[in-house]
C-alpha cells in the first residue's frame, strides 16, 4: 500500500500506510532517498502525515489500497502524497468503514526550486 515519485533532482519519496495490530494505528508515512544513496536503501528516515486513531472492526474491509506519490509539476522539487487512514474504529453494522483521506506534502533535503525561462 504504498507509492514513489522522482524529483529534477533524483531525489526519490515513498508514501506508505503502517499499522501493526497492537498499537500503531492505520497511519500514512513516508521516506525517501537522495540520488547518492546507495541502490535498495531508504535512507532519510520516516515522516509521518497523520497517526491513524483508530481500528478495522471487520475482516472485509480494506483501506489504503488507493495511493499517489506526486511531484508538485510548479517546481519539480516537493513531493504530493495522498493515502488512507483510520479516524475513528468502525462499528459492526452501523459504520464498518470509516476511514478518512488526508494529503500530505514534504521537501527532501538539497532539493530547492529551479527557475524556468521562457524562449
Amino acid at each position: 500500500m504504498g507509492s514513489i515519485a522522482m524529483n529534477q533532482n533524483g531525489d526519490m519519496g515513498l508514501g506508505y500506510s503502517v499499522v501493526n495490530g497492537t498499537d500503531v494505528y492505520p497511519g500514512i508515512r513516508y521516506t525517501g532517498r537522495l540520488p547518492t544513496t546507495r541502490r535498495g536503501a531508504m535512507t532519510l528516515g520516516e515522516g509521518t502525515i497523520i497517526n491513524g486513531t483508530g481500528v478495522q472492526m471487520t475482516v472485509n474491509s480494506r483501506w489504503g489500497d488507493y495511493t499517489s506519490m506526486n511531484v508538485d509539476p510548479t517546481d519539480d522539487c516537493p513531493f504530493w502524497y495522498v493515502n488512507e487512514y483510520y479516524q475513528v474504529s468502525g462499528i459492526i453494522g452501523v459504520n464498518t468503514v470509516p476511514w478518512q483521506t488526508r494529503i500530505g506534502s514534504f521537501r527532501l533535503p538539497g532539493c530547492v526550486m529551479v527557475q524556468t525561462t521562457d524562449n
